[in-house]
């Protein structure tokens, strides 16, 4: 068991204004009991909503944990005698969250292995009836949030890290995945690098910024399908970061093959990682981005 967790800052919005709330779609969900029966999503994934709930009086927090099952390719189990059995019960993998409803704005555990913030739109758009999703934007840090608002973009450069695994980000209808797929697999190499710039002479060139953020967004609320984003700014030498700029908090926790312990401290990780970034965090997104009550 990886004792090293990380937990990333996202803001979260509606792509329809006229949709619900992400926290009005959690409220719904917290005295829904299907939430913990199982759900179908795109590439043949199961996810359930196992915990939901209020983390205050005032009902600004509500924490929770996703829980997405594997059924193929579970490991075997190590007995005491040394052998190896197949392992015939699926294997629960665990994403632990706190929203905060005043500000927008989730702390998602890092596990690319279970439910990221992609699988996370998939399954609310499952679960709230005509819904068309949300959009999860990383916080950035001051710098990395006033360079992208206030400068020209020349270039972005993206490497997809699992070239065969691009359901979450292509739908159910497109070919992405299997045209990056091909390049993998006729270049030899385990990754795609892509870069969309506008040339050096072009001097007037310059991104459309709506378009980088989303690109942005898409990226990194995909745990572990991109692993490399950088938007290069015009007459600046050195591209932001996304993936380092993103705010977030990495501490090894005492974690046990216990489920509610590992829940309790998992829990007070991402409150004291949200207390203590909740100053900053209202400093550069407390007006006009909440998406609460």
């Amino acid at each position: 068991m990886d004792r090293q967790v990380t937990a990333r800052f996202f803001g979260v919005s509606a792509l329809n204004n006229d949709n619900a709330t992400f926290y009005e779609a959690l409220t719904r969900l917290i005295d829904d009991e299907t939430r913990t029966q199982w759900t179908a999503l795109y590439g043949d994934v199961r996810v359930k909503l196992a915990r939901c709930a209020f983390a205050d009086n005032d009902r600004r927090f509500i924490e929770g944990e996703f829980v997405r099952q594997q059924r193929h390719h579970v490991p075997p189990i190590a007995l005491d005698d040394g052998e190896l059995v197949d392992q015939p019960n699926p294997v629960g993998h665990r994403t632990a969250f706190r929203y905060d409803g005043h500000l927008g704005i989730i702390l998602l555990e890092s596990r690319k292995e279970a439910v990221p913030a992609g699988r996370i739109d998939q399954y609310m758009r499952r679960k709230i009836a005509g819904h068309r999703g949300f959009h999860f934007m990383p916080c950035l840090s001051r710098t990395g949030l006033e360079q992208l608002r206030d400068r020209h973009a020349r270039a972005i450069s993206f490497r997809v890290h699992s070239p065969t695994d691009l359901s979450l980000v292509e739908g159910q209808n497109s070919s992405i995945g299997r045209n990056l797929e091909a390049l993998s697999n006729n270049f030899g190499g385990p990754s795609i690098e892509v870069r969309v710039y506008w040339p050096g002479h072009e001097r007037g060139g310059r991104l459309n910024m709506p378009a980088v953020r989303n690109l942005i967004g898409l990226g990194t609320r995909n745990e572990g399908v991109f692993d490399k984003i950088e938007v290069k700014l015009a007459d600046d030498q050195h591209p932001i970061d996304i993936l380092t700029d993103q705010i977030r908090n990495t501490e090894t926790l005492d974690l046990r093959n216990e489920v509610e312990h590992n829940w309790q401290t998992r829990q007070e990780f991402l409150e004291r990682t949200f207390a203590a970034n909740l100053p900053t965090l209202e400093r550069i997104y407390g007006h006009g981005g909440a998406d609460g009550e």
